[in-house]
């Protein structure tokens, strides 16, 4: 069973946001990974420990860290890695793997060891035009061996030779390289680009001269036939039925119950001059809203949720609508936006809980446990395992956290007994 074991850090700031780094610690010769590393910002109480598996979580609010602070990643036996914030987030944007090198070697990346058999250590850097590739991925050809590069763009490989090694990355032209010596491989790849024989791009333009039809926008001056429009900016915002809309805006246009304008008491209509049949066979207007036909006007409109109003006359409207068109047509654009949005009413908010007091901090130094205050009155490296073996006899009312601050305490002192505090840990777990 493995666990995931996290350092817990009290504070009293609060951030906007929290940062999580889910990621591997592994070795960078062999990609095992590489358990209870340490990992931390330099001069911060913000660290943790790799699990069994080298996965590690860690998690800090975003303006405890500032771009000078170094991220660390430490375990015995290899070297140090440190990286500035801007490389981390950098680093992380391609791969949640860090690898760590041995730190009895004494030789350089190209060099650090080579294999007893007939494979060997094939060493490199993939790089481009700007500076190294980080996440590149290396494999040999026709098998399945691969590789990434580091986020200073170094690989290494174990490969024969004459084996093609295929170095690809996300953006870039993908190159095959065949391995005829063991010398350092660099590689530069290339940014990935298509020239196009042919490039069409549609637009429409809109001009004062077109109309919309109820075919589609065609020019005034090539329909053959009478149009005319208004748009929403065109309709006064006192306007509150579809009749105050029309008014005034369109030529020849008059509202009334009879042809003679005679008041009758019934629903208003809408004539068009030049849209009866005869002197005593009058049609009024209809109305396509949004593909809908009217024969009575449409009152229960809101003119200001209207886009736009198309005035076609007795020959296009008849063309259009047939004989119902002969007394002419609006053609009513309604906007996209007449059905309106949804109010949002925050009544579940808690009110009242507005305090403005100070929070008291506490420093970490000031609540150090009993065991360790025992351990600190301590002279010597002697007399501090003297107590840490007297307190030791308590372990089953010892918890984790006393293996950890007991870890950190004895570190100053001598990294390998503090190591062995983490072995024995694991070994309750």
């Amino acid at each position: 069973m493995n666990r995931i074991i996290i350092f817990l850090f009290s504070s009293t700031i609060f951030a906007q946001y929290q940062i999580t780094i889910d990621a591997y610690v592994l070795d960078y010769q062999t990609n095992e990974p590489i358990p209870y590393s340490e990992i931390s910002f330099k001069n911060k109480n913000i660290a943790t420990l790799t699990n069994e598996n080298g996965k590690f979580k860690l998690v800090y609010q975003e303006d405890l860290i500032n771009d000078q602070d170094l991220f660390i990643i430490k375990s015995n036996g290899y070297k140090s890695l440190e990286i500035t914030l801007e490389q981390l987030y950098n680093f992380l944007r391609n791969t949640n793997k860090f690898y760590l090198k041995q730190a009895d070697s004494n030789h350089t990346w190209n060099s650090e060891f080579y294999t007893d058999d007939d494979t060997e250590i094939i060493y490199g850097k993939v790089f481009s035009v700007s500076g190294p590739i980080q996440g590149a991925t290396i494999r040999i050809k026709k098998t399945l061996i691969e590789s990434k590069s580091d986020f200073e763009g170094y690989f290494n490989i174990k490969a024969n030779l004459n084996d093609i090694l295929i170095v690809n990355y996300l953006g870039m032209d993908e190159k095959q390289i065949i391995v005829e010596n063991l010398d350092d491989t660099y590689v530069l790849l290339k940014t990935s680009a298509e020239i196009l024989d042919e490039v069409v791009l549609n637009s429409s333009k809109t001009t004062d001269k077109d109309v919309d039809t109820g075919y589609g926008k065609k020019n005034k001056d090539a329909m053959g036939f009478s149009a005319s429009t208004i748009t929403a900016k065109d309709i006064s915002p006192a306007a509150i039925s579809i009749v105050d809309a029309i008014k005034g805006k369109f030529a020849g246009v008059q509202v009334g119950s009879n042809q003679d304008m005679s008041p009758t008491g019934n629903k208003a209509r809408i004539y068009i001059r030049g849209g009866s049949l005869s002197i005593n066979n009058s049609a009024s207007a209809i109305f396509d809203v949004d593909g809908m036909i009217y024969t009575e006007t449409p009152d229960f409109l809101d003119p200001q949720q209207i886009e736009s109003i198309t005035l076609l006359r007795s020959i296009g409207a008849t063309n259009k609508y047939g004989s119902e068109g002969r007394g002419g047509a609006f053609i009513i654009k309604m906007s996209v936006l007449a059905r309106g949005s949804a109010e949002i009413i925050n009544s579940a908010l808690v009110k009242g809980n507005d305090y403005t007091e100070e929070l008291l901090g506490i420093a970490k130094d000031s609540i150090d446990s009993y065991y360790i205050k025992e351990l600190k009155s301590a002279k010597t490296f002697i007399d501090a395992k003297r107590i840490f073996k007297d307190q030791k006899k308590y372990v089953n009312t010892l918890s984790i956290p006393y293996y950890f601050e007991c870890y950190e305490y004895f570190s100053k002192w001598d990294n390998n007994f503090s190591y062995s505090i983490l072995t024995s840990l694991a070994a309750l777990a």
